[in-house]
């Protein structure tokens, strides 16, 4: 379930969007693969679920789980059943499935070891993330408890 490095962000995050929703979705990189794996143990262990049912088995958030399963979709992981059901607001949503393959998933496997370099690389990738938020002008959108954290993470 790991997408290259590059190709996270760029799918994640629009040509026109800001450069703090660039910066987001990289830092979001590391939390992609831990939140398919809620996503895929929940839909495994209590069947099809909209994404409000979802968040409700899991501890992710709507706009994460929304974020999440078109990757799964895509990755051809879950599948959208044809079933509706009504969310909160009344609505119709989608109604997702662990897709008919993808049955037997294993999580319990221990992680794949990754190279020395490819850590190395998320962390350059992260620090940069960081260094970006830290130079951020200060605005009230903004706000300077994030250039304050970055700054603490970088150790500066």
């Amino acid at each position: 379930m790991s997408e290259s490095d590059d190709d996270f962000a760029k799918t994640h995050a629009r040509k026109d969007d800001l450069d703090t929703s660039k910066i987001s979705a990289r830092l979001a990189e590391p939390h992609a693969s831990a939140q398919k794996k809620q996503i895929l143990k929940a839909l495994k262990r209590y069947g099809p679920m909209t994404s409000e049912e979802i968040t409700r088995k899991t501890s992710l958030n709507l706009w994460q789980c929304g974020r999440r399963v078109p990757d799964l979709r895509k990755a051809g992981l879950v599948v959208d059943t044809g079933e509706r059901r009504k969310n909160e607001s009344g609505r119709p949503a989608c109604v997702w499935a662990v897709a008919q393959d993808q049955s037997e998933l294993q999580f319990d496997q221990p992680p794949k070891q990754r190279s020395r370099k490819s850590l190395e690389n998320e962390n350059e990738r992260l620090r940069t993330a960081l260094r970006e938020i830290a130079d951020i002008p200060h605005t009230p959108l903004n706000g300077r408890l994030c250039q304050n954290l970055a700054k603490e993470a970088l150790g500066e």
